[in-house]
């Protein structure tokens, strides 16, 4: 007995529905029900951690891929898990580390102990998914139980967390409010997240293409060439960062010339646009699954995903963020400003496009990770 997708090549649509009709309502209850601070403090931090907890429920804590609810208690552990983790990890960055809380804001605590969350979140999904998606699982496989597995990169992201962040002479220096920079910070997190999606699409675009790839470089270690992917996804995700850089001025109808650090923090949301269609793409289509060469099925699969991240991004401003914009461009007047579901002082820079993203892709992932499908397919 097998299963096959339910609806073939159009399953990938009934998936989106599934991300959004649960991920937009999840989304408005914190930002217009119970209000911005909510989302900000709780809602912001927590997503991330749970999006974390998710990948390293997927990769150590392995279940079965059939399609059945039986998965389901999985994410009440990543929904309670990114409560735990999130006050464990704020009470170790304020009362161990001391990490200034200022400037506060509206936040409970200030925006340098946000931005060390986001900096051990962002660190997160790629340690926990590198190994499998790089190394085959040699790096910890000598480690029997997921457990230890969990704990060990836990401690590793801490490690990096202190280096990069936190530490005097590294890149945040978040040891003192005068010696903070955010700018900096921004940068690394930016091309951090390029980084993470290149290690995603080892896994959905490149993955039945890397063994051959492995055999025409000759690298019959696993460690070299896990770390000649290591290498490549950090060159590719420094690349198109550096590249977005230059053109982020002329792609968006920005309000004001935007800050060094503005920019790259933008770049960080934009490295969450190729979330959706990589994903809808990888685990919901045949992935061109008939195409007889696996060279030939990474050229259209390619050829696919990158005008669908470009659709993604400028649908998401032009159409739920900020719908008003075309219509007002051509008959001036037409429309109120500040119509659309997300919109914020600021515009296209300020828009919570990453939220979207994280939310809306997650849900089917995580269906995909914990309950196989479900619904989804069908036995053959």
């Amino acid at each position: 007995m097998g299963y096959e997708l339910r609806w073939g090549k159009s399953t990938w649509i009934y998936a989106l529905a599934l991300g959004f009709g649960l991920g937009m309502p999840i989304i408005l209850i914190f930002w217009e029900m119970l209000g911005q601070k909510a989302f900000w403090n709780y809602y912001s931090p927590m997503l991330g951690y749970y999006v974390l907890i998710s990948i390293c429920q997927s990769h150590y804590f392995r279940r079965k891929p059939e399609p059945d609810m039986s998965g389901l208690f999985r994410q009440f552990v990543s929904i309670f898990g990114a409560v735990f983790i999130f006050f464990l990890n704020q009470t170790i960055m304020i009362n161990v580390f001391g990490v200034p809380s200022e400037p506060a804001g509206a936040l409970l605590h200030g925006g340098i102990i946000m931005s060390g969350h986001f900096t051990f979140i962002v660190f997160g999904f790629f340690i926990y998914g590198f190994d499998d998606f790089m190394f085959k699982g040699k790096l910890v496989g000598w480690m029997k139980k997921g457990v230890v597995k969990t704990v060990f990169w836990y401690l590793f992201i801490w490690l990096l967390w202190y280096l990069l962040f936190y530490m005097k002479g590294g890149v945040g220096q978040a040891y003192s409010t005068a010696a903070w920079d955010a700018a900096d910070m921004d940068r690394v997190l930016a091309i951090s997240q390029w980084i993470i999606i290149i290690s995603l699409l080892y896994a959905l675009v490149f993955r039945d293409w890397l063994p051959d790839l492995q055999k025409r470089l000759h690298l019959k270690n696993d460690y070299l060439y896990g770390l000649f992917l290591l290498a490549a996804a950090a060159g590719l995700g420094a690349g198109i960062s550096y590249l977005l850089f230059a053109v982020v001025p002329y792609i968006a109808p920005w309000e004001h010339e935007l800050t060094f650090g503005e920019k790259w923090h933008h770049i960080l949301y934009m490295g969450t646009y190729p979330l959706i269609p990589a994903i809808l793409m990888g685990v919901y289509t045949p992935n061109f699954s008939w195409v007889k060469t696996s060279g030939k099925r990474v050229l259209m699969r390619v050829a696919l995903l990158i005008p669908s991240i470009i659709l993604a991004y400028f649908a998401f401003h032009l159409i739920i963020a900020e719908p008003e914009l075309i219509p007002n461009y051509f008959f001036p007047g037409l429309l109120s400003e500040g119509m659309g579901i997300f919109h914020r002082e600021g515009g296209w820079y300020h828009q919570l496009g990453l939220y979207f993203n994280f939310t809306v892709s997650i849900i089917p992932l995580t269906h995909h990770w914990f309950c196989g499908k479900a619904g989804f397919m069908k036995e053959i």
